[in-house]
């Protein structure tokens, strides 16, 4: 299994014209950089264990299993745990350290195909290097946000008969790798139909959209579920019902709205600069924390400065359906999770806002490169154009 996804980007780099570019050659570079930097801190670092995270021990025990034992134990967690059994057989233990790299390439691919912009493949190894981090545990986060984007990418170009195939098909594959987002698949589905439906510009865009995840939340959340159960008996209840240990409080500010910010703004970096200068190697890897503080940092100021040029913003947003999906999973991620793990959850489940801040920024700043060259156009041909009449 390992070797068809490497295929699949060797294929899919391929298409997209990118195979030989410096910029996806800088990805896969910096991809085998971190490969080996983790398996360094196996040997060097960390001895006394092969995993950074409990969660990582657990997948690796369970991958140990036949396929028949893993479906009848994890249904929940059978699609990442069939294909970590298979690496399991093929290469051992150490295979696990690899098996979700190509994952990480191909979310810059999608993003990079999504948008159009070959910046996307500059910034993505430094803005997002974290996800090449992350491709190195054995979880399955990775191999769930490639899927996801990849859903949104073709969505946004399909016709209607096609977008109910593609939304059945990851919905009932999310029911074996994160039951939550099964509901999801399908209110991403409803808005992508509405938006091609209604033309209201920010109406369409901002409005609709929240109004319909909430409501859905409301009213609509335990008929989708309780039917879900049919298929899938008890363990999305069970799933979802989980809170939150941590109690947030913020100043003026109801629990859920607290929520709601952490889940979008936290971890603050001045945090991870702490537990980067405290905490010890046997806890996790300072090159992790390092890249999720330029992350978080630069995650701010991308998004103040998209702020600052809002109109710009508006103006990307509305002409990529791509980008409007991305939105909505932010909008809908950022309420699951603010719901049911109360905004303090890890990094790795708050990523879509900060890949959508980078898709917009690399737009907005292609629209204002291309302003400023034609200004300088216009310029050039009133100076020559003055020239012409003086002589």
């Amino acid at each position: 299994m390992f070797s068809l996804v490497c295929l699949f980007v060797i294929i899919y780099a391929a298409k997209l014209g990118v195979l030989r570019h410096p910029a996806f050659i800088l990805n896969y570079v910096f991809a085998v950089f971190i490969v080996l930097f983790s398996f360094s801190e196996v040997l060097f670092f960390n001895e006394q264990t092969f995993y950074i995270n409990s969660d990582e021990v657990w997948f690796a025990n369970e991958a140990k299993l036949s396929l028949l034992e893993i479906w009848a134990k994890h249904t929940r967690y059978f699609l990442y745990i069939a294909y970590s059994h298979t690496t399991y057989l093929l290469t051992g233990e150490w295979g696990f350290k690899l098996q979700s790299v190509p994952f990480a390439l191909l979310i810059a691919l999608i993003l990079y195909d999504g948008v159009k912009k070959i910046e996307i493949l500059w910034l993505f190894p430094f803005f997002l290097g974290y996800i090449f981090f992350i491709s190195t545990l054995n979880m399955r986060d990775t191999m769930v946000i490639c899927i996801m984007l990849f859903y949104m990418l073709k969505i946004s170009t399909a016709n209607v008969k096609w977008l109910l195939v593609l939304s059945l098909v990851v919905a009932n594959l999310c029911l074996y790798i994160r039951p939550e987002y099964f509901y999801v698949c399908f209110l991403l589905m409803f808005w992508v139909l509405i938006s091609r439906t209604v033309r209201g510009g920010l109406f369409v865009l901002c409005v609709i959209p929240s109004f319909f995840i909430i409501f859905s939340y409301i009213y609509i959340g335990d008929l989708v579920f309780s039917i879900a159960k049919i298929i899938y008996p008890v363990r999305i209840d069970s799933y979802l019902n989980e809170t939150a240990v941590e109690i947030t409080n913020v100043p003026f500010m109801n629990s859920n709205a607290a929520s709601i910010v952490r889940q979008l703004l936290t971890p603050l970096p001045s945090s991870k600069i702490n537990y980067f200068l405290t905490q010890g190697l046997s806890q996790n890897l300072f090159l992790l924390e390092f890249f999720r503080i330029i992350m978080m940092t630069s995650y701010y100021i991308m998004a103040l400065m998209l702020m600052y040029k809002w109109r710009s913003t508006y103006a990307v947003m509305r002409d990529n359906i791509f980008l409007h999906a991305i939105f909505i999973m932010a909008v809908i991620n950022t309420l699951l999770y603010a719901i049911y793990r109360d905004g303090g959850g890890a990094s790795r489940n708050k990523l879509y806002p900060i890949i959508l801040v980078l898709c917009l920024f690399v737009s907005v700043y292609k629209i204002k490169t291309k302003s400023i060259q034609k200004n300088i156009v216009v310029r050039e041909e009133i100076i020559n154009t003055a020239g012409t009449a003086n002589a």
